[in-house]
């Protein structure tokens, strides 16, 4: 039951010890005890919850002015700029809709109810997958506004012209 402390690579045993959970030694610590860490014989153990939390802060790098974890410079630059401009912001909330893997937005403007997507890649997969959200997004009535490696540019300009031809209809739609 859980997952032995050995087996994890060095940036997660190396965020365990930054929470505080573990010693420079890998000895557990009390706080890694209160958090999810617990010993069999010689080895320590993750409870599954503390695994997938290591888990999900190994993908998510980067931290934003207002605290949110990212998982790119790119939405850093969006979620900052968001924050700076004062829009109240939601990171990843879950869509309505979403093939074999639940869809996440990646920012939600909940007081102007838009969506917002930093598509930054260009491989087929990735491409598709674009594709099902943007369909998903159209089929359930939502406004997206997409935004493309060249928009990082000048994001007062983007978010500009894209809340003028939303304002002009407050039609659901992708712009």
């Amino acid at each position: 039951m859980g997952r032995p402390i050995e087996t994890l690579t060095d940036p997660l045993r190396a965020r365990l010890e930054a929470w505080g959970f573990i010693t420079k030694e890998g000895n557990l610590t009390e706080l890694g005890e209160k958090g999810g860490l617990y010993p069999v014989g010689k080895s320590l153990r993750l409870a599954e919850p503390l695994w997938d939390r290591l888990q999900a802060s190994q993908s998510k790098r980067f931290t934003t002015m207002d605290g949110h974890r990212v998982a790119s410079r790119a939405e850093v630059m969006i979620d900052d700029w968001l924050s700076s401009q004062g829009y109240a912001h939601e990171y990843e909330k879950p869509l309505p809709f979403g093939g074999k893997r639940p869809y996440r937005c990646d920012f939600y403007l909940p007081k102007e109810d838009i969506y917002l997507e930093y598509f930054g890649l260009r491989d087929e997969a990735y491409n598709r997958r674009r594709k099902e959200k943007e369909e998903g997004y159209q089929q359930h009535g939502l406004t997206l506004f997409s935004l493309e490696e060249e928009d990082l540019t000048n994001l007062s300009q983007s978010f500009f012209w894209k809340f003028r031809l939303w304002a002009d209809g407050k039609k659901a739609g992708i712009y």
